[in-house]
């Protein structure tokens, strides 16, 4: 039997977010909601990071899997940059704060991602069933039916830089900068 490593397994772009949208995520979660909690970690002080998921691998897969999504990522350019287009409810219960990203900056995306599936698939993953992909990078989560006055906000102003690639194999992170 092949040994397995429990948890989930994908592919992001780690990115640096803007201290507007930080302010913005800080305020939601401290708004109203003890169940709140930034989804964003603060690396260095003032140097908030996210991440938008390229492709999600699935979950308690074999030990050659972790090993293919390396090799696969060693192969792929991403952007170096992306741009948010507004505030999103996402998540089964739209109870995340998440910015979308700018279609202009999609089709870039789309590729990579496009790109690391048949990687895997060349050596021998099989993905998890796919589901729709819609971009973005989640901010915040919290149990709340309400949405906030941000809803709308155009956000191209802003942008977000690419700062390398998080491969998640289990409770195991690996990052490769850019």
């Amino acid at each position: 039997m092949t040994p397995k490593v429990a948890g989930g397994h994908a592919i992001s772009l780690r990115v640096r977010i803007p201290s507007e949208l930080v302010k913005v995520a800080q305020d939601w979660v401290a708004d109203n909601h003890v169940a709140r909690k930034l989804k964003i970690s603060e690396d260095r002080p003032g140097c908030w990071m996210g991440h938008l998921t390229l492709c999600f691998v699935g979950r308690d897969l074999p030990e050659h899997v972790g090993e293919a999504m390396l090799d696969a990522v060693r192969l792929l350019v991403p952007p170096t940059s992306i741009t948010p287009n507004q505030y999103e409810p996402f998540g089964y219960k739209k109870d995340h704060l998440a910015v979308t990203i700018l279609d202009d900056d999609v089709h870039s995306l789309r590729n990579s991602a496009d790109l690391l599936k048949v990687l895997l698939i060349e050596s021998g993953v099989k993905l998890r069933k796919d589901f729709p992909w819609n971009p973005h990078v989640t901010l915040a989560t919290g149990e709340s039916k309400l949405w906030f006055e941000h809803g709308t906000e155009d956000l191209i102003d802003y942008e977000m830089e690419v700062v390398g690639l998080e491969v998640k194999i289990g409770n195991r992170k690996d990052f490769i900068p850019l």
